[in-house]
């Protein structure tokens, strides 16, 4: 339902964050040995055959049923889901409302209505700066960069399973807020700090001494700090802004176009860190990831609206009718609900 969709999408993030943690504590417990990469590798088939042993029991979207005229199959799953038959009848009317209003034409021509690029430009642009933003950097790369810098290498693996440990706590915290505060609202309130601690996690770096007293804890507290404020801000939220503003007849297409645009800029970032450290030093490649956190800010206040408390046909109405970017949904009412900062 509209009121708990945040969190409960959100959770997607949540398990990413839990599997980083596992992943940086089993990392650090066999760092060292002689092939212990093999044996890194070989335990991630673990959680992936429980993973495709789950898929087995996953119910399908109620909603692509509809779209396929499967009206009892998707009946039953949203009797599970709901447990309340004027709830189930609502969303019913309201599915079926907005499939009447797309027309075959659409259907044919999938992506290519114009009234459908605000929501490609807000789902793909969060996708990307989910990524280009850098915190895979610090997942990926601390301990390499930390040791270089002068840490000693377990020094460097403790402080990844920090981060591991940050951003599980992070991400708690925004499953718990994001339905409250609002996507929007929360990564206009977060990136800057994010962006702030990359500034002067760059800055500790500008002395090449080893890290010692205050320029450690700075270090540390600008390293968590910027794991903090974008974990719960562009890492909670990617998933869910993309998974909200698509409309029904292309959503799973649009997902996917989303879910690539986020492993291709991982791969960028993960391709060129260190030869932008090579390139531009630490303090250099820090502060030009905080730049790109500025410029998330930038691309959030500008084109993504706040979807919090609307339906999913909310904001497809939102779209045929040309008001996306104003962030003003129609309701099943007739009213229209203000949902930018402080509407």
């Amino acid at each position: 339902p509209a009121a708990r969709r945040g969190g409960r999408v959100a959770l997607v993030q949540r398990g990413v964050s839990l599997g980083l943690r596992r992943a940086a504590v089993v990392g650090s417990e066999r760092a060292g040995g002689a092939g212990s990469w093999r044996a890194m590798f070989m335990l991630g088939a673990i959680p992936a055959l429980l993973l495709g042993g789950g898929m087995l029991f996953l119910p399908e979207s109620p909603r692509w049923l509809l779209h396929h005229e499967r009206e009892h199959h998707a009946v039953s799953i949203l009797y599970k889901l709901r447990g309340h038959q004027d709830i189930v009848r609502q969303e019913l009317d309201d599915v079926l409302r907005i499939g009447a209003a797309t027309t075959a034409g659409e259907h044919r021509a999938s992506l290519k209505p114009r009234w459908i690029r605000p929501a490609l430009i807000a789902a793909l642009g969060v996708a990307a700066f989910s990524q280009l933003s850098g915190p895979n950097v610090i997942v990926y790369y601390a301990p390499i960069i930390l040791s270089q810098a002068g840490l000693g290498h377990s020094a460097a693996l403790l402080t990844s399973v920090g981060v591991g440990v940050t951003s599980t706590i992070t991400t708690a915290m925004g499953i718990a807020l994001i339905d409250r505060v609002g996507r929007r609202r929360m990564m206009l309130w977060m990136l800057p700090v994010a962006a702030l601690s990359l500034f002067v996690l760059g800055g500790v770096f500008l002395d090449p001494a080893p890290l010692t007293g205050v320029r450690l804890v700075l270090m540390v507290a600008s390293l968590l700090g910027y794991i903090f404020f974008n974990f719960g801000s562009l890492s909670v939220a990617v998933w869910l802004i993309a998974a909200e503003v698509f409309p029904l007849f292309v959503r799973s297409k649009a997902m996917g176009m989303a879910s690539a645009t986020v492993w291709l800029s991982d791969t960028l970032v993960s391709l060129v860190t260190l030869s932008l450290v090579a390139a531009l030093g630490t303090t250099g490649t820090f502060w030009l990831f905080g730049v790109i956190n500025v410029a998330a800010f930038a691309f959030v206040w500008k084109y993504v609206p706040e979807t919090a408390g609307t339906s999913l046909e909310q904001i497809e109405g939102a779209l045929r009718s040309g008001t996306f970017y104003a962030g003003t949904f129609h309701t099943d009412t007739g009213h229209r609900t203000d949902m930018r900062p402080g509407g």
